[in-house]
């Protein structure tokens, strides 16, 4: 957690530096690629939308790609620091399980269910899963610790915590783009809330 911490806080003074050119420039980018779509922004676009000149992005960013990667990082990390959050609360392991799976396929679903938005995922599908491993490496973690939680309390039965954290969260992998047959976010939550209630159920201890 300290060199969290400090990552956190070198990227903050480095922002402050740079007066905070870097946001406006991902900012600009989230918002032109929504409008224009992944193919269509400019490097150009996006230094229009930032207020700066087209010169300094590429202070910042090598590449329209690079600056895309760059909100997908920055997306997984926000996305990572609020199930951390829900790991860390009082509410019971169970509910703690549920929350995190839950709340990462739903925002994914939001994030990306805009014009454009499976596009961008399709075209770099290949460098993005790069950076998402890592992320749901740090998500498996974060569920593992809650299923160790559970099981130390007597909530759940003894498993193998680390075989199951990473089962749940390769599973609900599958629940996000391309959607293929989701047509709707109340149906996602509906058939995401049944499945994980399922395995859910297969685990917790049964009261005698």
């Amino acid at each position: 957690m300290i060199g969290k911490s400090r990552r956190k806080a070198d990227a903050s003074a480095a922002e402050s530096r740079g007066n905070g050119k870097r946001e406006r420039i991902l900012l600009a980018a989230w918002e032109t690629i929504r409008k224009y779509g992944f193919d269509k922004t400019t490097v150009s676009d996006i230094a229009k939308g930032a207020g700066i000149a087209k010169g300094t992005v590429y202070l910042y960013f090598r590449s329209k790609d690079e600056i895309m990667l760059a909100l997908v990082e920055l997306t997984n990390r926000r996305i990572n620091d609020r199930l951390e959050r829900i790991a860390e609360s009082q509410i019971p392991p169970r509910a703690k399980v549920r929350e995190i799976l839950m709340f990462r396929i739903l925002r994914i679903y939001d994030i990306v269910k805009y014009p454009h938005g499976e596009e961008i995922v399709s075209a770099m599908k290949s460098s993005i899963s790069k950076i998402i491993g890592a992320f749901l490496d740090e998500q498996a973690a974060l569920v593992k610790k809650c299923l160790d939680e559970g099981v130390k309390s007597g909530e759940f039965t003894k498993i193998n915590t680390g075989q199951v954290a990473g089962t749940l969260v390769a599973m609900f992998e599958l629940l996000t783009p391309p959607y293929y047959r989701i047509r709707s976010k109340s149906e996602l939550e509906k058939f995401a809330g049944t499945l994980l209630d399922l395995v859910l159920s297969g685990i917790e201890r049964k009261k005698s």
